[in-house]
């Protein structure tokens, strides 16, 4: 497969095959791989919910030259997003790898529905439906709760630090205010990419979508669509090997993944050589409905929980519109990362997150005019504009005796 396509495209494209692009090293290897390849020790933990689904954990406990372990970090991807979303830069850039090497524990969580985590005790998630019917609150409710009640326990700390990108920030502030118990066990979140308030956005794709959201459901309905998985394996491997096999190709692919953070694709923040990985971890699988969550959101500008229909509603919250989420009971300390290029943040909708948060400890905008969405986990600069500033926040927090 992967000889006969490139060897069609060099011939009916007219690529010129001595300017075809080296392969990543690491484009055909598991995460297993990966870690064992740069010289990281690693755990894989399974982890059941409340409700049955069935989750993956990887842990790096330490650095390459090191085994002391120290305090834990969570990490949480963003929609679709898997473990990898946190490597993929490779050990001298990616956050993960970083934050190891700098003493801390590393588990990076993989959210229900994902490659890694599409199981359930009872449910098949290929022929069962019912398997799909969860949104980011799931995530936030069950997921997240496990995950740091697995982390303590193995760990035996008290406390942890937890850091999401984008769906992660979101099932943040669902976790801290849907189980305000585990506000106490929180040295710090934080957040990347924020996803709460999404009303005018000023993106006309993101408002067609949020405009027609009911329509789009009653379509998908109709259609009996409930996930979006990438199962085509054959499909996948061309889009792979496609985006890896010239400059020209890497540009288009580079291109098409700016627009998932960004609608301004003249700045390409990201090396093109990662899009051939990229392409081939994302998306790791999601439910319907966490996109059509956000769809809502960005119609009625609120942070609130699944909005059913006023039957519905009524039924399940005993009133005929979807409650909001109470941010004031997000106690924990805070710490927000915005990008000046990342269009699911603007000064409104930032302003009115700051409001509502009791306990932001640190506020930080990124020095780079076109910092995207996705640049937090695939940007050239990360880890002089992300990796750096997080540990010296980190520094600081435990000089003033946070953890």
């Amino acid at each position: 497969m992967k000889f006969n396509l490139t060897f069609l495209l060099c011939l009916n494209i007219g690529y010129v095959c001595s300017n075809l692009l080296e392969p990543h090293p690491d484009l055909d290897l598991t995460i297993e791989q990966v870690l064992t390849k740069y010289g990281y020790p690693f755990e894989v933990h399974d982890i059941e919910t409340e409700d049955g689904y069935l989750l993956t954990t990887y842990r790096i406990p330490h650095g390459k030259n090191s085994t002391k372990i120290g305090t834990p970090i969570l990490f949480v991807p963003g929609t679709g997003g898997t473990a990898e979303n946190f490597l993929i830069l490779g050990n001298d850039s990616a956050i993960a790898y970083y934050l190891a090497d700098k003493g801390y524990d590393i588990w990076l969580m993989n959210q229900r529905g994902t490659t890694h985590s599409r199981r359930h005790k009872t449910l098949n998630p290929a022929t069962d439906t019912k398997y799909w019917d969860f949104d980011w609150h799931e995530v936030g409710v069950y997921d997240i709760p496990a995950n740091v009640d697995h982390l303590l326990n193995v760990t035996k700390k008290e406390k942890f630090i937890y850091i999401g990108h984008s769906q992660g920030t979101t099932t943040y502030f669902v976790f801290t205010s849907e189980r305000p118990e585990y506000n106490n066990k929180i040295i710090v979140g934080i957040q990347f990419g924020v996803a709460v308030y999404l009303k005018n956005l000023h993106v006309p794709m993101l408002d067609f979508l949020g405009k027609y959201h009911r329509i789009i459901e009653g379509i998908l309905r109709i259609l009996n669509i409930h996930y979006i998985i990438p199962d085509n394996e054959e499909m996948l491997d061309a889009i792979k090997q496609f985006c890896g096999l010239t400059p020209a190709s890497a540009d288009v692919c580079g291109k098409a993944l700016a627009l998932l953070g960004s609608d301004d694709i003249k700045n390409l923040n990201f090396n093109n050589s990662f899009t051939p990985i990229i392409f081939r971890d994302s998306p790791a699988g999601a439910s319907i409905k966490q996109m059509l969550h956000y769809f809502q959101m960005i119609d009625s500008g609120e942070f609130r929980q699944y909005d059913h229909g006023t039957t519905g509603n009524l039924k399940r919250y005993g009133q005929t519109e979807p409650p909001n989420y109470d941010l004031t009971k997000c106690l924990a300390p805070v710490a927000i990362f915005q990008g000046r290029g990342d269009f699911e943040t603007t000064d409104e909708t930032r302003d009115r997150l700051l409001s509502q948060l009791p306990n932001v400890v640190y506020y930080h905008v990124v020095a780079y005019e076109h910092f995207h969405h996705a640049d937090f986990i695939w940007g050239n600069d990360v880890p002089e504009l992300i990796n750096k500033p997080v540990y010296r926040l980190l520094k600081r927090l435990k000089k003033l005796r946070y953890f």
